[in-house]
């Protein structure tokens, strides 16, 4: 717990809030670890840190891609809150970001990759 508070003291001074996507599958042999996560993430207590778990096998099976939308109306608020980072042509800071997403999931990075894709996607459109 010291370390996990430790790394994400030093995440939260570089970034701002926090959100954590865990992608993991909340059963099977993927549970213990989406469990022991959370309750990680339970114990600090801070404020600054969001636990969003979100089983994406689960909820996209069989190529249901549009179910993807549930994690993001989940999330939309939270990324409107924490902005966007803009700078001018002239190399002036217009806005800043305050805060980040941190996606993880066990087997490959596609899971995480496609969340990713789909909040930076919506950041630009903002």
């Amino acid at each position: 717990l010291d370390g996990f508070q430790r790394h994400f003291d030093s995440q939260i001074i570089t970034y701002g809030k926090q959100v954590i996507l865990n992608l993991v599958n909340q059963k099977g042999s993927e549970k213990p670890l989406e469990q022991a996560f959370a309750k990680m993430v339970n114990s600090l207590g801070n404020g600054m840190i969001k636990y969003v778990a979100f089983d994406f096998h689960k909820e996209c099976s069989r190529m249901r891609w549009h179910r993807l939308q549930i994690l993001v109306d989940m999330v939309a608020e939270m990324q409107n809150e924490f902005g966007y980072f803009l700078v001018d042509s002239d190399g002036t800071v217009q806005l800043q970001q305050d805060g980040t997403f941190r996606s993880n999931c066990m087997d490959c990075l596609d899971r995480t990759n496609v969340i990713q894709s789909l909040l930076a996607r919506r950041s630009l459109r903002s």
